[in-house]
């Protein structure tokens, strides 16, 4: 059975609270998720 909604971590949720507080475009923010959370 599926979740509704994907969990997303503690860290990674602060995160995009603190890149839409800065207003960072969503572009932008979606460019920085996926550059923290592929860099290994």
């Amino acid at each position: 059975m599926n979740a509704p909604h994907p969990t997303v971590s503690p860290l990674r949720q602060r995160m995009l609270e603190d890149m839409r507080m800065r207003k960072l475009a969503p572009k932008t923010q979606t460019a920085y998720i996926r550059a923290v959370w592929t860099s290994g």
